[in-house]
């Protein structure tokens, strides 16, 4: 009887050693199927376990045996298991962004082709149409290609030609590009074109012709590798050159050179942000030593009704000119017939 007693007391105590481990492990977070349990604060957990662990020390020897046991294998554990380790944030790595574009205005008459006039971002003053240059141009085509050839830029293009010409159809301006350049009025490859600078390059174009604040347009005409795919867009630009300090006007009258022809002043001139129309907004040109808001023999305007204006003004007669005059100007004029101060210019009588 003493013995199954005595047996029958260590087996209890087995199982309390056994449950109350269980309980310590529970404690700290840990069970021996893996399963973790509900995180504590940190302070509290170590408390509980510590006084668990010499509650089963003080229940018996088996139990501290047990603990002992317990705290090698805790050891071993904590020499194996690494030490978890803060990885230094990396720096993000910037997705590389496509130069934006500045998309044209452009009409075209085309087959089996796509494409647009473009310009890089940054060198037009105005994006808006008409896109207005500064003293620096750039243009190209992008997103062009043949529609049965693929669907990237260049797909099936075998050439692009541009052309720029200005108010007066004088070619300023031409060039062929290929594969190579793809596509690019002044150097380059698209969609990062290369600008021409005026100022830079003595205020002339590539091809030597002097450049002048004024309208301009471009055609691009596209080849592609099948002979009958081909297309041509047209596009209208402004350049307005920093030495003509009308960048920053809404619209502006440029007189380019007068000549005395036939008993009249020839006027050549230029009109940035408008175009002259009886309906919309007219020119006056004048002595400029007399007052451009009363018509007269030295105040003339122009278009006339139904008339078209062509850059060449002759309504000046050289007998109407009055003995102080030294230049000839020009202004717009509204609807209602008021003047607009901030688009008049001059230009010496010869």
């Amino acid at each position: 009887m003493l013995r199954m007693g005595r047996r029958r007391r260590v087996g209890m105590a087995s199982g309390a050693v056994a449950g109350m481990l269980a309980l310590a492990l529970g404690v700290l977070g840990l069970t021996t199927g893996g399963a973790t349990a509900q995180a504590q604060p940190q302070a509290t957990t170590a408390a509980r376990a510590a006084s668990t662990l010499v509650a089963i020390c003080r229940a018996s020897t088996t139990g501290a045996t047990a603990v002992a046991q317990a705290a090698q294998q805790c050891q071993a554990l904590a020499a194996a298991t690494p030490t978890p380790t803060r990885r230094a944030a990396q720096a993000a790595v910037p997705t590389p962004t496509p130069p934006a574009l500045v998309v044209f205005a452009a009409p075209s008459v085309k087959t089996s082709l796509v494409g647009d006039i473009v310009a890089p971002a940054g060198v037009p003053l105005r994006g808006l149409y008409p896109p207005i240059f500064g003293d620096r141009i750039a243009l190209g085509m992008d997103n062009l290609w043949d529609t049965t050839a693929g669907d990237r830029t260049g797909d099936g293009i075998a050439s692009v030609t541009f052309t720029i010409v200005d108010q007066f159809d004088n070619i300023v301006h031409q060039v062929r590009t290929g594969r190579g350049d793809r596509f690019c009025a002044f150097g380059g490859v698209t969609p990062g074109c290369r600008a021409w600078d005026f100022a830079a390059n003595g205020w002339r174009w590539p091809s030597g012709e002097p450049v002048h604040s004024g309208r301009f347009q471009v055609f691009a005409f596209a080849q592609g590798d099948d002979p009958d795919h081909k297309g041509t867009w047209q596009a209208d630009f402004e350049v307005r050159l920093s030495r003509d300090g009308q960048q920053e006007v809404d619209g502006a009258v440029k007189l380019l050179g007068i000549v005395a022809q036939g008993g009249r002043y020839v006027v050549v001139y230029e009109t940035l942000g408008f175009t002259p129309n009886w309906h919309g907004i007219r020119l006056r040109f004048y002595f400029d030593t007399l007052n451009p808001a009363r018509l007269g023999a030295g105040v003339q305007e122009l278009p006339a009704v139904g008339e078209v204006a062509t850059g060449l003004f002759d309504g000046l007669a050289v007998a109407a000119r009055p003995a102080a005059a030294q230049a000839i100007c020009a202004i717009g004029v509204q609807p209602d017939g008021s003047l607009i101060p901030q688009t008049e210019d001059c230009a010496a009588l010869p």
